[in-house]
């Protein structure tokens, strides 16, 4: 039995160490109040003391974490364990990827440690702040709570063109670029550039900001860029998509490399590779065996300023020094919108056409219907006829309405243009085929410092001396 204990056990008593279990061993609580134990004073404690233990506790302030037995650890008695508080999580920066990129990973905290190629629109969200969380108190033996270490707040290192909102929750772009991350900060690049070519090492690009400047784009690579794109050296079978304006310091080449341009475009060479332009195009040198279509004016008139081979589409002017050879090499200038647009309006004609076709056959098989029943009621057979007849005659219909107005648009836009100018400062070769509009003019003897232009529905041409 236990002694009757005299004094009230207390909080201070206890970190002292109190007597018990008729003085053969002390009761002590830890200084961080976190474990309550016996201890022998010698020898070990009696299997049968948990029962005198139990009812001791019941005098004492200890309330939390007393355990169902013992934990015994070289003969000490560890009866109750109070609970660690868990420190708060630190606010944490978490990056967004930019809205329809499903080629990236959910995830692109690596790429963007990578300094990878990752733009953003105006508005769209950047990162997200995780924000810091107080932690979980803990509690001691005597039930007392300890209070957790809270989470560190973290600022959202604001650089250029980004901004803040939703109280301290979100970085949005507040314009167009590349997402950077230096000097600490998070910023937004308009213009950035690449010291070398895309290569297979870069990857794909697909870049959103005022300009991108790269060495080259090699085999394979596809760029895309909302904005302009200047490349130092050249283009060589990549696929390449520009919103804005393209400069091409060096050549444009490849049976596979496709270039398209929303704006102008200005390159030294075009050997072989399709390229469309909406804007105007300037090359320096000249175009070899390409096939290339400008909305606009197509400038040819430093160094060789030559056109040889392949095909050429242009809608305002084309002016070049030397077009064809001394060879006879077959050479193809297309002049005027209706030219440009010439796939469009054959595919849209010929669909018109054919629709007209279908409308005639679908009447007469009406025709026929109702001649059928005005001797007779139709049968099953021949309502279900009739009724898809009539349900394709509307379709038909509307098809043709279609059809008519896009082939009117496209012939106002080629009635409002101007009418399309060939200027040749120099030579223009046999074996040259121009065509302007609907007209075709094929060159057969060499025609010196010319400019064609399309007169009454026919290609004529006068000197520029």
């Amino acid at each position: 039995m236990n002694e009757k204990i005299d004094e009230t056990i207390t909080k201070e008593t206890l970190l002292k160490g109190v007597a018990v279990l008729d003085f053969t061993a002390n009761l002590f609580v830890s200084q961080n109040l976190l474990e309550a134990k016996i201890v022998p004073v010698f020898g070990e404690l009696s299997p049968d003391s948990w029962k005198e233990i139990v009812k001791l506790l019941k005098e004492t302030p200890i309330v939390y974490g007393i355990l169902s037995k013992p934990e015994v650890e070289n003969n000490v008695w560890y009866i109750a364990r109070g609970t660690l508080p868990v420190k708060g999580e630190d606010a944490k920066i978490i990056f967004k990827k930019p809205p329809g990129r499903k080629d990236l990973p959910d995830d692109i905290s690596e790429l963007v440690k990578d300094n990878k190629i990752i733009c953003y629109e105006k508005g769209d969200i950047i990162a997200e702040k995780k924000l810091h969380t107080p932690g979980i108190p803990g509690i001691n033996v005597f039930g007392e709570e300890i209070p957790p270490e809270p989470g560190k707040w973290i600022a959202f290192p604001v650089g250029s063109n980004v901004e803040i909102f939703t109280e301290d929750q979100y970085l949005r772009a507040s314009a167009d670029g590349k997402l950077d991350i230096s000097d600490s900060n998070i910023s937004i690049l308009e213009n950035y550039k690449i010291n070398g070519s895309v290569d297979h090492v870069i990857g794909n690009i697909i870049f959103k900001g005022k300009l991108l400047e790269v060495g080259g784009i090699e085999n394979g690579r596809t760029v895309n860029v909302k904005g302009d794109l200047a490349v130092s050296g050249g283009i060589e079978n990549a696929i390449v998509n520009i919103e804005g304006n393209l400069t091409v310091n060096g050549v444009v080449s490849g049976e596979h490399c496709r270039v398209f341009v929303q704006n102008d475009m200005t390159c030294s060479v075009i050997e072989q590779a399709k390229v469309e332009v909406t804007g105007d195009l300037i090359v320096k040198n000249y175009i070899l065996d390409a096939d290339c279509i400008c909305k606009g004016n197509i400038i040819l008139k430093e160094k060789k300023a030559m056109i040889l081979g392949g095909y050429v589409t242009f809608g305002k002017t084309l002016t070049a020094n030397t077009i064809g050879s001394d060879q006879n090499t077959t050479t193809h200038i297309y002049g005027g919108f209706l030219n440009i647009h010439v796939e469009e309006y054959e595919a849209l004609k010929n669909s018109y056409n054919a629709n007209l076709k279908k409308l005639t056959d679908i009447k007469k098989g009406l025709e026929k219907i109702e001649e059928i029943e005005k001797i007779k009621p139709l049968d099953d057979k021949y309502q279900i006829i009739k009724k898809r007849f009539k349900s394709g005659l509307i379709d038909i219909i509307n098809e043709l309405k279609t059809s008519r107005e896009k082939i009117a648009k496209l012939e106002a836009i080629i009635k409002l243009s101007p009418e399309p100018e060939l200027i040749v400062n120099k030579t223009i070769h046999p074996g040259v085929l121009i065509t302007i509009n609907n007209a075709h003019y094929e060159v057969k003897n060499e025609i010196k410092y010319s400019k064609f232009q399309l007169v009454e529905g026919e290609i004529i041409y006068t000197g520029l001396r």
